[in-house]
């Protein structure tokens, strides 16, 4: 899988743990698009999300390729479902969950050195998808470093956040909205993350990561709920059918 598609697939990952939700008394069914701008090119994904509860089942369609994944557990456990070759396999993660690729560190035990500067400012309201959204703007910088017995790589991060939520849904099943990887930078995103109100319809992600001495690095992301529909939803859309081959598990680098 060349690298602008296993990017792809990790931004695919981050729309699933950003979106989903549910209202209290039915499912809900909308389509998003995702844009992903790095070092790397640009590439753009549609796709539908299927909610109720903790339940959810997300497909895209890439290069004629549909991928589905389905969570029962609001995406503790996961499964991946390969509809043309009509496989399935077991999400397993590798290492803390990440919303960039930029957050994955080129040495082993990186760490931040000195305490993150964390801020919060709440915007404007809008329409998105029909609803009134609110805007939250977060941004962190901060320093990592990690050293082996040659040498020591330090780096700057830079991180702006964007996230429009609507009062008109209940709030995320899920803490992951906005994740380093990075447990004293985390720590403060998390206590802001978890205190927004309703569901997510637009997430905007831009990280710069720059190494000391090197020019920066940019990846940006954004992702917006185009359409949305209250519903009730089958029980069958959230589990695997019976005509799929298990082919193993399937390993996630980002969330």
């Amino acid at each position: 899988m060349s690298r602008m598609k296993t990017a792809a697939f990790a931004v695919f990952a981050l729309v699933v743990v950003a979106l989903v939700a549910s209202p209290a008394t039915a499912g809900v069914i909308y389509d998003f698009t995702t844009t992903l701008e790095s070092g790397h090119g640009a590439e753009k994904v549609n796709g539908r999300v299927w909610a109720d509860g903790e339940a959810y089942r997300a497909e895209v369609t890439r290069d004629g390729t549909p991928v589905v994944v389905i969570s029962r557990d609001a995406n503790v456990t996961a499964k991946l479902l390969f509809p043309k070759k009509q496989t399935w396999a077991n999400r397993a993660r590798a290492g803390a969950p990440r919303s960039s690729s930029l957050f994955i560190w080129p040495m082993a035990g990186a760490y931040v050195p000195d305490e993150p500067k964390v801020t919060y400012r709440r915007g404007e309201t809008i329409t998105i998808a029909g609803r009134k959204a609110t805007e939250h703007q977060i941004e962190a910088t901060f320093v990592v470093e990690s050293q082996d017995m040659d040498s020591t790589l330090r780096g700057t991060y830079s991180v702006k956040a964007r996230i429009w939520t609507t009062k008109e849904f209940p709030a995320l099943p899920l803490g992951q909205l906005l994740r380093t990887g990075y447990y004293l930078v985390d720590q403060q995103l998390d206590a802001i993350v978890t205190s927004l109100d309703g569901m997510v319809l637009r997430h905007d992600l831009e990280v710069s990561r720059t190494f000391q001495g090197g020019p920066p690095q940019i990846e940006r992301t954004s992702t917006v709920v185009q359409t949305l529909t209250l519903t009730e939803i089958p029980a069958a859309q959230f589990e695997v059918p019976e005509t799929y081959q298990y082919a193993g598990p399937v390993t996630q680098t980002r969330e």
